[in-house]
Order: structure tokens, then sequence, then C-alpha cells
């Protein structure tokens, strides 16, 4: 049985779209407050045309332009890869939890910069 919101609360979907589960290499940059240019590596969890989220060891602080490259493997007898140029702000920062959890971000994509295989 699905449980129904209380009476006077309405549910809703902060998601304006699909999210797809995929774990592909994401390279990252970032200025910091000082500015100062930062780079991470990590792998995307989930992602959709309006944004990802990115786990990994480094993460820029919420609020934050980031410019992000993707590279998302393709299937098929040649080793191929579609990369994605994208740029968002990071809009949640989860910690890592420890035992192998290295936490993550979520960006909002602003703009997709361009498409290549």
């Amino acid at each position: 049985m699905l449980a129904r919101p209380k009476a006077g609360v309405r549910a809703r979907n902060q998601r304006l779209a699909v999210r797809y589960e995929l774990q592909a290499r994401v390279e990252f940059c970032w200025m910091d407050e000082k500015g100062v240019s930062r780079h991470g590596l990590g792998r995307t969890r989930d992602i959709s045309t309006k944004g990802a989220y990115i786990v990994g060891a480094v993460r820029p602080p919420r609020g934050t332009l980031v410019a992000m490259n993707i590279v998302i493997p393709l299937s098929g007898a040649a080793p191929r890869a579609l990369r994605v140029q994208t740029e968002g702000r990071v809009v949640r920062v989860e910690p890592g939890g420890g035992h192998g959890d290295a936490g993550g971000f979520s960006v909002a994509n602003q703009r997709v910069t361009s498409f290549g295989a």
C-alpha cells in the first residue's frame, strides 16, 4: 500500500527531468572563493538532461558554478565514447559516510555546450 500525503500537505516532485542510473567518468573544475582554479574527478551516479549527481572525494561547495566533461562509454565493436561538456550550479553536497562512501554533489545544468563521439 502506498502512503498518502497528510491532509493539507501536497506531495511534490522536485525533479524536472527523469534521471537515469549511469556510471560515467567526469572531470570538473571551478573557481574557489579566492579565484583559484580547482579540479576534481568523479563518476556520475545518475544523469538527466537537467543535471547529474557526481560521486567523488572532491566536492565543490553548494552554489558554485562548475564546468564538467562527462565521458559516456558507448557499446559496440569499437571502443567509443560520447563526450558531453556542461556547465551548471552545485545545488546539493553530501559528505562521505566512511566505509568506502565518497559522498558527492548534485549539479543543475545551465548549459550543455557540446556533444561529440
